[in-house]
């Protein structure tokens, strides 16, 4: 993966049929990817009723940041338990 951002050019986007896909219940509109960003970062914004959430599981290269819009979802880092509700957010680094 290319993490060189060199003259990234701007954009507007919104959800669309166009950058979105179903994935085991849950609704992903991508709105901005490495195409966009020269693999700096990717934003998702993810729809999804309760019992889609995804399983417990590591991201093992990528650090993760999750902001609620509604309702709440929960975590569980290095085996604490976050509550993260609608208005707040939660940052997940690489684990050591």
């Amino acid at each position: 993966m290319n993490t060189q951002l060199t003259a990234p050019n701007a954009y507007k986007r919104s959800t669309s049929l166009d950058n979105s896909s179903w994935y085991k219940g849950i609704l992903v509109t991508q709105l901005a990817g490495e195409i966009d960003t020269g693999g700096a970062f990717d934003f998702v914004v993810a729809k999804m009723r309760k019992g889609t959430e995804p399983p417990p599981h590591i991201h093992s290269r990528d650090d993760e940041f999750f902001y609620v819009l509604t309702g709440s979802i929960h975590f569980y880092p290095e085996g604490q338990v976050f509550e993260v509700a609608s208005g707040e957010c939660m940052f997940l680094p690489i684990p050591p």
